[in-house]
């Protein structure tokens, strides 16, 4: 699948272009979608904020674009499966992390000085990422969200024929006990 989004990618011209900033570099094509090296960029600072780093391994930072290369892939994929989500389910879902957001930070106010933009913008630049990220997880959902399924009869066949090359497991155990007095 990755080989024909790659090469329609390099064919066809994308209007996603206008929206790179002065010498942000495109790192990136899939499909209709980008990845823009400020997008790494914020990607890694994030990474680094949430985890108390200060520097990033380059090993990491692989796995990391890598990453944001399999989401575009996914979304891809549910923009060629006509994965849909409704305006309402997406104005839903904005107006709950808004919300989150503002309960955060304490204010509307104070939101909008963090982002430095108005919450109309702050809402217009999270709108149609949000749509991406609804449309990813509906198919992720629609194709993985089963779980695998097997039969006893498949779990003792498949322990027999590698039961030589499964690692040994420990008999340790763990108990814990809750006791309530009232």
């Amino acid at each position: 699948f990755l080989l024909p989004v790659i090469l329609i990618s390099l064919f066809f011209p994308i209007n996603t272009y206008a929206q790179q900033q002065e010498g942000d570099r495109i790192l990136a094509v899939v499909g209709n979608e980008i990845i823009l090296e400020s997008d790494l960029q914020y990607q890694l600072s994030l990474y680094a904020r949430q985890n108390n780093l200060t520097q990033i391994p380059p090993a990491l930072a692989q796995e990391i674009f890598n990453s944001l290369i399999t989401d575009k892939i996914i979304l891809a994929k549910a923009q060629q499966d006509s994965i849909d989500v409704s305006d309402d389910e997406v104005t839903k879902e904005l107006d709950n992390r808004i919300k989150s957001l503002i309960d955060q930070v304490g204010s509307q106010a104070r939101l909008e000085e963090i982002y430095a933009m108005s919450i109309v913008k702050i809402r217009m630049l999270l709108r149609e990422d949000l749509k991406k990220r609804m449309m990813t997880e509906r198919l992720k959902r629609q194709k993985f969200g089963s779980g695998v399924k097997a039969t006893d009869r498949e779990v003792r066949e498949f322990y027999k024929t590698y039961q030589d090359s499964l690692p040994k497991a420990s008999e340790e155990f763990e108990i814990a006990h809750i006791y309530l007095e009232r």
